[in-house]
């Protein structure tokens, strides 16, 4: 539940123009996968501290986990982020 909250708290937060610093800015699947990896590192960032001591292998596995709960929110929920349809 604390991954999946702020796994969601960094869809809605990342800021997208730090993806554009570290990849080819004409590349959008580079940018993708950035935005990505982003939104799980800074999700993962928020909960390792309060897991580190009480989860084995927190340190290690948590970027993992957040990405594929994060694409799972994006794919299975429509939570999409600023990659969603917007009117």
């Amino acid at each position: 539940a604390d991954l999946k909250e702020q796994a969601a708290r960094a869809i809605d937060t990342f800021n997208v123009a730090d993806v554009f610093k570290s990849v080819d800015p004409t590349n959008p699947w580079a940018i993708f996968r950035g935005y990505l990896d982003g939104v799980a590192t800074q999700a993962a960032n928020a909960v390792v501290p309060r897991w580190i001591d009480r989860l084995g292998g927190a340190d290690v596995y948590t970027v993992p986990n957040a990405y594929q709960l994060v694409e799972s929110l994006r794919i299975d929920y429509g939570h999409l982020g600023p990659f969603g349809i917007h009117p």
